[in-house]
């Protein structure tokens, strides 16, 4: 038969539907001399009376797609649109438990009402179960899926583990392609807003699991999406604590690994102004110098006392004016100066990667791994060397989670035209013809989040001349754009995005 001899040790194969959370909401807006009139209705997915939520496949055995459709299990549910509207939609398989190497070896296969079972596919390739597929008001679209192991499968994946959910996202029957609805209705939520411009390939741009750019989105597994090339319209206004605008600049939208939250990551378009810095910063008994009085600009690790400290940014000096209270004023430090309204839209504990970047060897791709490749990496081991297995010192943290944060080096590689990203290194970035594709290519002059490989006293940095480079921790002085994320629910006030108009998510 096809299975092969080689039995690939509990694999745990487990595509989940959650009853309460597979729905997705309908929306027609309608156009004309009266206001906008707004239907809303759900689509459901609904398990068949004899399923169970789950299909588990354990102990599995690679197999051909011929032994693969004489099996049995699969999983059977129905998508109802119970709305008063017809509507297009997509039918997905979300992964849930990290980035298994084992999408590269499962196949699915899908039988929609009474056709026969489609085409396999291999879910590192497509994870569309149905795609743009239209479903009538009262209409229901009964689904079959049958999931197994490649029979190309080696040792290679013995002992792994896929588990996911399958979601359904509704799209509008008309003008699915340009997003008219939501690219000039009111009351839409910015996110959503922001992503219509990627399905319109204007400015905001989809980006794969593999970091590139998504040429369709059709067949692509979207990783984030981003502001990508020169002229793009990404302002962005925030509020202080005396209810003035500051002006920021939207770097993508992204995914919490936790939570499969999506949220938006924003840069402050000017670096902090002198009267929010102090001299020295107080937390948990360490007294850390902060701005340099000499030429007011600011210090990122350097503890006071001391002629040296580490890159690891979880400890640092900077990250604790950022997010933390000072011991002798919890009415100092960053956040203390944005409205309430702000913070209250503000995304807490995120998840920043703290890996080490090469800026002279590493391709924009490259950095984004060595960022984030930090799986098996071990915090506050001894020795002051980078380690063998991840690109994270010895001694400090993989990663960190807090409200606030500081641009990566790989930010600003994608902030370049993707031709880029992987032909040139980002010390390449200073070359005219790259810098003229870059909407970042005017920052100057500041620190970024991640450790340099040089010495375990650098980071790196945009220089002067808005080029990337190595900084010492403690002896050198630069500015500080701090960067947030907004939360998925923030709605859009108004505004553009241009400079002139940005975007207004406060009243």
């Amino acid at each position: 038969m096809g299975k092969r001899n080689i039995l690939i040790a509990l694999i745990s194969l487990s595509v989940i539907l959650l009853i309460g959370t597979s729905y997705a909401l309908l929306r027609s807006v309608q156009v004309g001399e009266n206001p906008y009139v707004i239907e809303l209705g759900n689509l459901e997915v609904k398990f068949a009376s004899n399923q169970t939520e789950n299909l588990v496949i354990k102990n599995a055995l690679p197999m051909s797609l011929e032994d693969a459709m004489k099996e049995e299990d699969t999983l059977s549910f129905v998508v109802s649109n119970t709305g008063s509207i017809e509507a297009r939609y997509n039918l997905y398989i979300k992964e849930t438990n990290g980035n298994s190497i084992l999408k590269n070896v499962l196949r699915f296969a899908v039988k929609k009402n009474e056709a026969d079972f489609g085409e396999a596919k291999i879910l590192a390739d497509n994870k569309y179960i149905d795609y743009k597929a239209l479903i009538g008001s009262g209409e229901s679209i009964n689904y079959r899926l049958k999931m197994w192991v490649d029979e190309k499968a080696d040792a290679t994946y013995m002992n792994q583990t896929f588990s996911g959910k399958v979601e359904i996202e509704s799209i509008q029957s008309e003008g699915y392609d340009d997003r008219d609805d939501v690219l000039n209705s009111e009351n839409v939520k910015i996110i959503d807003r922001l992503k219509a411009k990627a399905y319109n390939e204007k400015e905001m741009i989809a980006i794969n699991k593999d970091g590139n750019k998504c040429e369709s989105l059709e067949n692509c597994d979207v990783r984030e999406y981003r502001f990508s090339g020169k002229d793009v319209n990404n302002y962005i206004y925030l509020k202080d604590n005396k209810s003035s605008n500051e002006l920021w600049r939207i770097i993508g939208i992204f995914t919490d690994d936790d939570t499969n939250e999506e949220y938006l990551k924003i840069v402050r378009a000017e670096s902090l102004p002198l009267n929010y810095l102090s001299d020295n910063y107080k937390v948990n008994g360490n007294t850390y110098s902060l701005k340099n009085s000499e030429n007011n600009l600011v210090y990122w690790n350097k503890l006071t006392g001391t002629n040296t400290d580490i890159n690891d940014f979880s400890e640092s000096g900077l990250k604790y004016f950022l997010n933390n209270a000072n011991d002798d004023d919890n009415t100092a430090g960053y956040l203390n100066y944005l409205a309430i309204a702000t913070k209250s839209s503000l995304k807490e504990d995120v998840k920043y990667s703290l890996g080490s970047v090469n800026y002279n060897e590493n391709t924009t791709k490259e950095a984004f791994t060595n960022e984030h490749d930090i799986n098996g990496c071990i915090d506050n081991v001894g020795g002051s060397t980078l380690t063998a297995t991840c690109q994270i010192w010895n001694k400090n943290k993989a990663s960190f989670k807090g409200t606030v944060s500081l641009m990566s080096p790989s930010d600003y590689g994608y902030a370049a035209d993707s031709s880029y990203w992987d032909t040139k290194t980002l010390s390449d970035y200073a070359l005219e013809e790259v810098k003229n594709s870059n909407w970042m290519a005017d920052i100057n002059n500041i620190w970024l989040l991640n450790a340099a490989t040089t010495n375990q006293n650098e980071v790196v940095s945009l220089n002067e001349e808005g080029n990337l480079s190595n900084a010492n921790v403690y002896d050198n002085t630069l500015g500080v754009r701090p960067v947030l994320s907004l939360k998925y629910l923030t709605n859009l006030i108004d505004g553009d995005g241009t400079r002139e108009n940005p975007y207004i998510i406060f009243e």
